[in-house]
């Protein structure tokens, strides 16, 4: 079982929210970002640090935790109020299900206030299991859309230099 460490500094929330793995459930977003130590003690972000955390020198590294609530949340009790939520969710599910090595963050929303505490359990486990699991497809092919060629317009839509055939001209 690992521990639960804090992320601390702006960078490290950026970082997680740049690693493009994310969970929306209707209590809270999760993002997630496996790190490995640097030589000066930094950590980096990646997919490639997952083999080099395996052959760490048996000792486990800690899951670290960040929680952010905006103000669209609500007031200062009321965000307040959502951090104390998360933060209980996160040390009851992280350590069982959370992974070594990786930093979490989560995000409350405004559903987070009024959501049963057994339904927010339930939306942590699940998305903490859904961005456990290996990327789909190619490596740097996103999640949801299947890698860089879904991303192209269609080819009806593609300049070419020539009038489309079933668009009417604008002459």
């Amino acid at each position: 079982m690992a521990t639960l460490d804090r992320l601390t500094k702006r960078r490290e929330y950026l970082r997680a929210a740049g690693s493009g793995r994310k969970w929306v459930t209707p209590g809270l977003v999760l993002q997630a970002l496996p790190r490995c130590p640097t030589a000066d003690g930094q950590s980096v972000g990646g997919e490639h640090c997952e083999e080099l955390q395996s052959e760490s020198d048996g000792q486990e590294p800690p899951i670290r935790l960040g929680i952010t609530v905006s103000r669209k949340v609500g007031n200062a009790v009321k965000r307040n109020r959502v951090r104390r939520r998360l933060r209980a969710a996160a040390k009851e599910v992280l350590p069982q299900a959370g992974r070594a090595g990786f930093d979490y963050v989560i995000i409350g929303r405004q559903g987070t206030l009024l959501r049963p505490y057994a339904d927010l359990l339930a939306d942590l486990r699940q998305a903490v299991g859904k961005l456990n699991e290996p990327k789909r497809g190619s490596e740097g092919s996103d999640d949801r859309r299947g890698g860089p060629a879904s991303r192209r317009k269609p080819a009806s839509r593609r300049k070419t230099g020539q009038p489309a055939q079933n668009r009417p001209s604008h002459a």
